[in-house]
């Protein structure tokens, strides 16, 4: 918002002693109230005598909430007449108003002697022009993360384990493949395998993916999860996997590792890994909490 006040007379205001300021119509700006206040011969009583003293003050703030602040670029000027330009000091200032700060100006604007002098500009044909520029910054939006935690109690399982067993692993030609889903609390999920890596793990190693189905996820939610993915040595009976902790959200649904194993150790143990050319993928998920944002 740009605000200007054209003053007429202005000897005769300045030499009035029932104005010590004045004061202008209120103007808005994005809804919040404004005035300006001119001292002619400056705020004696902040030690502005032989200047000109100007103020902006924020009004009408009882309908705020508690606590409340409005942030904003303030320029506070006096227009040069002759050369068509603005003077102002210090030049576009940022200012916290507040219920403790209504106020801000500042009290040695110009000298007197200069201001009256009719060759800088300021002061022509015994009018003058003020005003100010306010630009308002947008508060951000304070949001809190609510960590719920999830335990015993549930009616809904927390933690399950999902067996995929892939069959002709060996004739796999695509480049990924994705298992059926499976329900671990509210929530569908599925596995994503890459039989030749990916990303980082391209042609290296055999990449793995825990998916969230994000369709029936609330917004402003995220799933703190605790999971695992590993190929399993069927011959040994354990879990050749990796395991970590993420938040799913529905801008990152998918968590995994690039490397479950190597594709040169999974050759050393194909025989103990692929029984029947059958390969089994095997997912634990854990569902720690909930997080919402307020």
């Amino acid at each position: 918002m740009h605000y200007t006040l054209k003053m007429e007379s202005f000897s005769n205001i300045a030499k009035s002693p029932s104005i010590l300021k004045y004061t202008s119509v209120n103007f808005k700006v994005d809804g919040y109230t404004w005035r300006l206040q001119i001292y002619p011969n400056g705020n004696k009583k902040k030690g502005g005598e032989g200047h000109i003293s100007i103020y902006i003050e924020l009004m009408d703030t009882s309908s705020l909430p508690t606590g409340w602040t409005v942030t904003a670029v303030v320029n506070l000027f006096v227009f040069d007449q002759i050369r068509d330009k603005y003077y102002t000091v210090p030049d576009y200032s940022l200012v916290r108003f507040s219920a403790v700060k209504l106020k801000w100006g500042i009290t040695r604007f110009v000298k007197l002697d200069v201001f009256n002098d009719s060759s800088n500009g300021y002061l022509v044909g015994d009018a003058c022009v003020f005003g100010a520029e306010v630009f308002l910054i947008k508060q951000p939006i304070n949001k809190v993360n609510v960590l719920s935690l999830l335990g015993k109690g549930s009616n809904d399982p927390l933690t399950c384990t999902h067996i995929w067993k892939i069959e002709s692993f060996s004739t796999l030609s695509l480049d990924y493949y994705e298992s059926d889903k499976f329900t671990c609390g509210d929530f569908k999920w599925w596995i994503k395998l890459y039989p030749k890596g990916c990303s980082g793990g391209a042609g290296k190693s055999i990449s793995a993916y825990l998916h969230l189905d994000k369709s029936n996820l609330p917004s402003d939610t995220k799933i703190f999860v605790n999971y695992t993915i590993g190929i399993q040595n069927v011959v040994k009976s354990n879990i050749i996997k990796s395991g970590g902790e993420s938040h799913f959200d529905d801008l990152y649904p998918a968590w995994g590792f690039q490397t479950i194993i190597s594709l040169t150790k999974f050759e050393d143990l194909k025989n103990e890994i692929l029984v029947n050319d059958v390969c089994v993928i095997q997912a634990g998920v854990t569902i720690v909490g909930i997080v919402t944002t307020k």
